[in-house]
């Protein structure tokens, strides 16, 4: 009949079973879908690379600013060390000397300033070793959009592509 379609009865042969590719260009799904898990693989492999790459950068670059502040915190505690004792002798005498107290309340006062400074200078140093200590933010960032690209890829991969339109014309 002229309005029924005809069906051609090619013969089954080995290579058609094998997995190559059937003759109309379209690949085999297991074909079709070990290519994009591979190609998967490969950019999540450079992806690791890359973001290996960046965790040795961030932590170099974290290190150079810590550091700074902690070479910057031992020059100042070793040049408290030295000059304290003379300092708060010095405080010590003048307010017996101007103030007309007695050397014990003299030297406490002394004693109570110097702590107070040396605590000052201590918290203001751990303020900045806090906010310079962000070493790995970039790292974090850059892994948790991999990780959601990744995430993304896989769910895109695992849907069925949409061969057969919905709507006809």
């Amino acid at each position: 009949m002229v309005d029924q379609a005809t069906l051609r009865n090619e013969p089954t042969t080995s290579s058609t079973n094998s997995g190559a590719a059937p003759s109309n260009g379209s690949e085999l799904p297991p074909q079709a879908v070990a290519r994009s898990s591979a190609e998967f693989l490969h950019d999540l492999f450079t992806l690791g690379e890359l973001q290996a790459k960046l965790v040795m950068l961030d932590t170099k670059e974290g290190v150079s600013r810590l550091t700074v502040w902690v070479v910057v915190m031992i020059a100042g505690g070793i040049l408290a060390l030295a000059s304290l004792p003379v300092l708060l002798v010095t405080l010590a005498l003048a307010l017996y000397e101007l103030a007309g107290l007695s050397l014990t309340l003299s030297f406490g006062i002394a004693v109570v300033l110097g702590l107070g400074a040396s605590a000052g200078l201590i918290f203001a140093a751990l303020g900045s070793l806090r906010k310079a200590s962000n070493i790995l933010e970039r790292s974090a960032s850059e892994w948790r959009a991999n990780v959601r690209w990744a995430k993304d890829t896989l769910k895109r991969l695992s849907t069925p592509p949409n061969r057969f339109p919905t709507s006809r014309r």
